[in-house]
């Protein structure tokens, strides 16, 4: 019993979905997740906090990278 049951309530879902899809105006799933997308992207450069100077951000990035491969080769030191 549980089966037809739940046959029926999924046949009865799709049918009405399709009758308001073809009768009413849907929006698009895509185009509006594609909307929100770019309002978010455009709402975080705007508040992203700027980097001190260019310099110090690429200095940063250079300091982590030569940390890192100073442990890499350590540790193949050991082995």
């Amino acid at each position: 019993m549980g089966l037809i049951s739940s046959s029926f309530s999924f046949m009865l879902g799709g049918l009405c979905g399709i009758y308001i899809a073809q009768n009413y105006n849907v929006p698009s799933i895509r185009r509006l997740s594609n909307t929100g997308l770019a309002m978010a992207q455009q709402i975080e450069e705007t508040y992203r906090r700027p980097d001190k100077t260019p310099a110090a951000a690429a200095a940063t990035t250079t300091n982590a990278t030569a940390t890192t491969r100073s442990s890499d080769k350590s540790e193949s030191d050991r082995a």
